[in-house]
């Protein structure tokens, strides 16, 4: 796989999804008005073939943020919590949150953004400041919501964040810090521990201060995504990001379209040769002893249904031998937690039984070699 995370928000087609296989990228973001008709087969598929798309969805700044006159996603709480579980019932992986962090008015069509674990929306009030920079009240105009953005009152990044994290998704945040001079007074360090990654900015060719790491991205670079959409498919500057220590990049013409140019492109950025993880299979056991007091219970037929982390199911039988015991193994490598169900159907002298527990395949973790202990002979002389 290459780390890039291709950011394409045009329309979908077998095609397309044929088009990234072929070109390996990590991660795919697809747009708000595509990601929702996307087939869960291609979805699927993406994922087997090791790339992770991730659904776009607009936070607004938590301020009800409007892009354009077409943009009427629900960026209230309660929508934004819609949106995550569309993303989970579809079989996306991951999401991507654009507008990230808290968003204040910066006339007449940009905007100043700020990000910190603990800093609460203000509504659509004016909020002090962050910083020194003015969190500016906002009203309902072209670009903003005011009452989308009352909503919010009070809620930090961690109500969206954290939900998403809750429902098991790779969560990315988009928090472009493309100003040089304010590049760490606009986002606290303490917001990296919420999320997976942190695209934290749109103009990395041309930025100032050059394509090197700079102020909050230092020592952070393994958790930054950057990206340009400075019309060109800039593979030097995607390898340069990747050399930096970047975790991924992206240099494009136009988000809304896949053209000729990205097979050459993607066909410069150099594998990143991530070692394929060993699949264990363990043996898991399952046994026990039953007793029915005065009734006969050897041979008996037991159903054991195994539960996978995937939600699929497998059935499972052991007999009961004359020692009342039953014993049932079967092998499974895939990590998570697992429910097991044992069942007796009963017959004419023993009511049915049932009975779940749960347990867990963890990660295989390499023990440490075995140390030999040191021993020491010696003294001192002094002459």
């Amino acid at each position: 796989m290459k780390p890039v995370c291709v950011f394409y928000y045009g329309g979908w087609s077998t095609s397309i999804k044929n088009r990234f296989i072929a070109a390996k990228p990590k991660w795919v973001v697809s747009d708000i008005g595509v990601w929702r008709s996307i087939p869960d087969t291609d979805i699927a598929e993406l994922l087997s073939k090791g790339i992770m798309l991730c659904a776009y969805i607009p936070a607004g700044g938590m301020r009800g943020f409007i892009w354009n006159a077409d943009d009427t996603t629900d960026k209230t709480p309660s929508g934004i919590k819609a949106l995550i579980d569309q993303a989970v019932a579809k079989g996306f992986k991951g999401v991507f949150f654009d507008e990230g962090g808290i968003y204040t008015p910066n006339p007449p069509y940009n905007s100043d953004a700020y990000c910190d674990r603990y800093l609460a929306s203000p509504g659509s009030a004016a909020g002090g400041n962050y910083n020194g920079h003015p969190i500016r009240a906002v009203s309902t105009g072209e670009h903003w919501n005011a009452s989308v953005a009352e909503s919010w009152k009070g809620l930090t990044i961690e109500y969206y964040t954290s939900y998403a994290k809750s429902k098991g998704l790779f969560v990315v945040l988009n928090f472009s810090i493309d100003y040089e001079s304010d590049r760490v007074s606009r986002m606290s360090a303490n917001v990296f521990p919420l999320v997976d990654r942190i695209l934290v900015s749109e103009q990395y060719v041309s930025r100032d201060g050059g394509q090197s790491p700079r102020g909050i991205e230092v020592i952070n670079e393994s958790k930054c995504w950057v990206l340009d959409y400075s019309g060109s498919f800039n593979a030097q500057a995607t390898i340069n990001a990747i050399n930096y220590g970047f975790d991924a990049a992206y240099c494009c013409e136009s988000m809304g379209s896949l053209s000729s140019n990205f097979e050459t492109y993607m066909s410069q950025i150099p594998d990143s040769f991530e070692p394929i993880p060993e699949v264990v299979s363990r043996t898991v056991t399952i046994s026990g002893t039953v007793d029915a007091g005065d009734k006969p219970v050897t041979g008996l037929s037991l159903t054991i249904k195994i539960t996978k982390p995937d939600g699929t199911v497998d059935s499972l039988t052991a007999t009961v031998d004359p020692n009342k015991v039953f014993i049932q193994a079967a092998n499974y490598s895939a990590l998570g937690t697992y429910s097991a169900e044992l069942i007796f159907a009963g017959n004419n002298d023993i009511n049915p039984f049932s009975d779940t527990q749960e347990f867990v395949i963890p990660e295989i973790v390499p023990l440490p070699p075995v140390k030999a202990d040191l021993t020491a002979n010696w003294t001192i002389v002094v002459s």
